[in-house]
């Protein structure tokens, strides 16, 4: 992939079934003999396009909750789409509960068993249609599957200050990058609540940044193009908050030379920067 990720290896007589291409840009298809015959060595094969129309995601962002008894599994159904990406954030954290997500037609091996008691790492649907959710253990559960695709975008530049209001709340954030755009996290918030901000790449794969919302960090470097993931973790069982701006370097004011700058700052906390 353009992230140097393998997605899929077999031997040249078998498929190589039907792996996600999860961002934009060019792959490469390797085919290495292993032989040491030093004659040729024929093959053949054929790639295919089996994209799928994108229905509308439908069931994301509902919040289920329930308590369940030992022998008690609960059911639940969203639609999706093939190559849509989405995460689990738990707003409880009994962890004598699981999920278990079953591809279209709801039936079989699920495709994904995962902890309601702590948020997840982002995941992809690898078909269109209806996906059924079994939930299944002891006790109290509360979670939404979110459907960061429809994630609003980052506003970059602005204060943002957010309450977030359920127990373990997750908030989400999109991120659209271009390789070589640089950015920079201005923590505003001092009261160093446990609220943890994480930013994955457009692979799904690689967390780049995991730390308390009441910290700077930066310079980011957007590697590849396409699409990042902000998460606002809130790790109490009570409401709290988060407030920060996200710098575009692009967007940054020009540093004067030669000229004294007096300009304050608009609080203990906040950051000012500049490009020259």
């Amino acid at each position: 992939s353009p992230a140097d990720q393998q997605l899929a290896v077999a031997g040249i007589s078998s498929d190589l079934g039907n792996p996600f291409l999860p961002v934009d840009g060019m792959y490469t298809l390797l085919v290495a003999g292993s032989s040491a015959n030093p004659g040729t060595l024929d093959y053949q094969f054929l790639v295919a396009d089996l994209s799928e129309a994108r229905g509308t995601p439908a069931g994301f962002g509902d919040l289920r909750s329930g308590t369940l008894t030992a022998t008690q599994t609960n059911q639940f159904t969203l639609t999706g789409y093939a190559g849509q990406w989405f995460a689990l954030d738990s707003q409880d954290r009994n962890t004598s509960v699981v999920i278990d997500l079953r591809a279209p037609p709801g039936t079989g091996t699920p495709i994904l068993t995962v902890n309601a008691g702590q948020d997840s790492v982002p995941y992809v649907l690898p078909l269109s249609g209806v996906y059924t959710l079994s939930v299944r253990g002891t006790g109290a559960y509360r979670f939404r599957l979110l459907d960061l695709s429809a994630a609003p975008a980052l506003p970059l530049n602005p204060d943002r200050t957010v309450a977030l209001a359920a127990p373990f709340q997750t908030d989400v954030y999109r991120l659209p990058a271009t390789a070589g755009q640089r950015y920079y996290y201005d923590a505003i918030d001092a009261d160093q609540d446990a609220v943890t901000v994480r930013l994955w790449d457009p692979t799904g794969t690689r967390l780049l940044v995991s730390q308390n919302s009441d910290f700077d960090f930066g310079p980011l470097l957007a590697g590849l193009n396409g699409t990042y993931y902000v998460m606002v973790e809130s790790g109490l069982a009570t409401a709290t908050d988060y407030r920060f701006r996200f710098l575009d370097y692009s967007a940054l004011p020009v540093l004067p030379l030669n000229t004294l700058v007096t300009t304050p700052l608009a609080s203990g906390k906040i950051s000012s920067a500049y490009r020259f």
